[in-house]
This record gives structure tokens, sequence and C-alpha cells, in this order.
């Protein structure tokens, strides 16, 4: 919120509050309408703690009556004003009445949660890897479908209290693992944003994942009820013994569904960025510059972004693992490595309602291409039933 106070020669304040994303357009009106008020008065200081206007050429032609002047003594968001030219303004706010609308486009728009107490969100989740080699054809190395519902457990100013629960199931392939399928209830914490803050029932959970592998133990079982490991079970039981560790279980799908929450963006203006890419032979991490665009339109905010490693960062850090691993790289394969393409790219295409700003789709692609073999990792995000109160 920012608050404008309008000042006059009698000391009279009023104060009127606007949400940072409201239209200019109907903020201009609403001003105009106080201003009559005052229309008595010689002259009217403007301020405001946010920087409301952005000029572009019709915003200009629209301000201009107002003779909008900065206040050397305070702030360049205060403003002086000579109320004879406040009337002539509402001519022009008339006629570009429509105008505005579009102008309204390129607010600031702020994703926040707005969830409310016992909301409940079913979302489906398709996670898989493919491959492929040269220009062959890809081949799926393995998937995974989950049914995901989201309850409200408690929603105040400070944050919300969320459970998760997973509804089904469906694997193929080994890669993946181990996962939850079913009669665990995850609960964690978020700030007012939306943002994860904390795993909450996690030794709740702990305590069922040993209950699970002491059986496996014991009866000798190859399936459970209760987890999809995709590995042998009593190796996983040392890394879920902490609070990291369990959530790990959830870490994935917690960073896709709330990976915009709490971020500002300026609708229409493509912003750049800088990113260090973790890559999936070494632990390390090697520099990249990405692209992130929002876009406004009557139902939905859409955020896309894109980004891409340093080429020559990935290169040396990959000819770096291999002498580790093999003690001193070939010259020829030295010279086989410059000359091929190496990358790690990423893509995002999150879509929200633009009134609850709730998550309704969502496509996350990761790539990696070394030595002419491409390997993606594919998660496709879909909101397929919501309760409100």
């Amino acid at each position: 919120m920012f608050t404008i106070k309008i000042v006059t020669t009698k000391n009279y304040r009023l104060n009127y509050q606007q949400p940072y994303n409201n239209q200019l357009f109907q903020l201009l009106n609403k001003i105009c309408c106080v201003f009559i008020l005052f229309r008595n008065e010689k002259k009217i200081n403007l301020h405001s703690d946010f920087a409301i206007f952005r000029y572009t050429p019709l915003k200009s032609l629209v301000l201009a009556p107002l003779r909008l002047r900065f206040s050397p003594c305070l702030s360049k968001n205060c403003f002086i004003i000579d109320s004879k030219f406040i009337f002539s303004s509402f001519l022009i706010l008339g006629l570009c009445f429509t105008s505005f609308n579009g102008l309204a486009q390129d607010e600031q728009i702020q994703i926040d949660a707005t969830w409310k107490l016992n909301d409940t969100l079913l979302y489906e989740i398709k996670d898989y890897v493919v491959e492929a080699v040269g220009e062959g054809e890809a081949d799926t190395l393995a998937s995974a479908i989950k049914m995901l519902q989201m309850v409200v457990v408690d929603s105040s100013k400070y944050g919300y209290l969320l459970q998760w629960e997973t509804l089904d199931l469906k694997t193929t392939g080994d890669a993946y693992g181990p996962l939850i399928k079913k009669e665990i209830k995850m609960e964690y914490r978020t700030d007012a944003y939306g943002l994860v803050e904390e795993l909450i029932n996690w030794e709740t959970i702990r305590t069922l994942v040993y209950k699970e592998i002491e059986q496996i133990v014991e009866n000798q079982l190859t399936e459970s009820d209760l987890i999809f490991w995709g590995q042998n079970a009593v190796e996983s039981a040392y890394a879920l013994s902490t609070q990291e560790g369990i959530g790990s279980l959830f870490a994935k799908d917690l960073q896709l569904l709330h990976f915009n929450y709490g971020t500002q963006y300026i609708n229409g203006e493509t912003l750049e960025f800088d990113k260090n890419f973790p890559v999936t032979f070494g632990s390390g991490k090697v520099p990249g510059k990405g692209q992130i665009l929002c876009e406004l339109s009557d139902s939905t905010v859409t955020v896309k972004s894109n980004s891409s490693t340093d080429e020559a960062a990935l290169k040396n850090y990959y000819l770096e693992v291999l002498k580790e691993l093999n003690g001193k790289v070939p010259a020829k394969e030295k010279r086989k490595i410059k000359q091929q393409p190496l990358y790690i790219k990423s893509e995002r295409n999150y879509t929200y309602n633009v009134n609850s700003l709730t998550l309704l789709k969502a496509n996350y692609t990761r790539t990696q291409l070394i030595e002419d073999i491409s390997t993606s990792n594919v998660v496709e995000i879909m909101l397929l039933n919501t309760s409100t109160n």
C-alpha cells in the first residue's frame, strides 16, 4: 500500500490509501475527486511514499494539466499542484478513459499468496526425465504422476500453515525415489507472501518412514504402500534421519509450487538476471544469465523466464571434472569438447489467477547437453480443483 497526503494552505491533511496494482485511471480519478474539496486553494502539495508515475507520452498528456513539479525540499515523490488546473484535467481524463485501461498494464505486479482458512487446492504434477542421443528420438527414462492436495490449516497476517497430502502416485523407471505415495500428511509454514519457511511435522514423518523401513527389512518386502523408494530402503534411512532429509521428500514440489511468491514484477518489462546452475556431473555450479517477463491480462498473470549457462565456463568445469576422474585429459579430447555444443538451460512458465493469484498451471524444463547427449527434466503442474470459503 502507499499513502497520498494532500496538504492545503490551511494545513489540513487527508490520507488516501491505494493498493500498488490499482489502475492509474482509478487513482487519478479519485485524487481529482478529493481535490474538489479544495478547489478554492491556490496550491496543493501531493505527497506519496511510492513512485506512482511512470511517464509515457499519453500519461504526460493527461498529467500535464495538473502542472506537476518536484518539491526540492522533500523528495521525488512529492508533487506541487496548481489547483486552478485541476478541472482542465477532468476533460482529458474522460477522453483517455479507454487508453488508461491499457496504460495500467505497465504497473507493478506483486505476486503474493492470498489463501484463506480451509482453502483446498488439488494439483496434478507430472514429472519425467527424457533423454536423446544425437538426432535420435527421445526416450522417457522415468516418470512420476501425482495428485497433491493442499489445505490451508491456518491463516494470519504473519503467514500460513499448510498441509499437503499425496492422494495418488504412479511411477515408471528407477530414477525417482524415495517419493511419498499416500497416508502421510506434511505440514509446513510460509511467510505472509507464500514463501516456504519450515517443515513442521518432520519428526512425525520420520517415525512413519522408519517404521516402514523396519517392515521392509523384517518381511523382505519389495514394494511399499507408503513410499516409492526407487533405491534400497535401508540405504535411504540415514539420509532421512534429519529435518533436511525429510524435507528432501517434498523440496522439489515446494520449490516449484511456491516459486514466484513474494516477488514483484513490472508488467511487460523484460528483466535480466544472473544465475548459478548446479551441474549433475559434479557438486559445483557454473554461471549463467537469464531473462524474465511478467504479463498481465484480464484474467491471468503470466511469468515466463529462460536462462542458460555460460558455455565457456561450463566446458572448463567439465574438463576439470574429467581431469579429477581420469587424470590428464588428452589434447584430442579437449579439442573435441571445446568444439561441441555444451549447455544447461532452463525454462519456466507460470500462470496465476489475476484476482486470487492462485497458481493455475506451470511448466518447468531443465535441459543439459553434454557430449551429444541431451537430458531433460520436465515438470507440468495443473490446478484440477479448488474449494474456498
